[in-house]
């Protein structure tokens, strides 16, 4: 539950900056927004 709602606030927050559905999913699944979220400005 802890990490959906992790996941769900960086969905979110993604959206507002203009990052797609799509390319969320992709850095998700490289794993790079809970490795090192600094390089996409969050």
């Amino acid at each position: 539950m802890a990490l959906w709602t992790l996941v769900e606030g960086d969905l979110t927050h993604a959206i507002g900056k203009g990052y797609t559905m799509q390319g969320y999913i992709s850095h998700l699944i490289q794993g790079d927004i809970f490795r090192d979220p600094a390089p996409h400005g969050w």
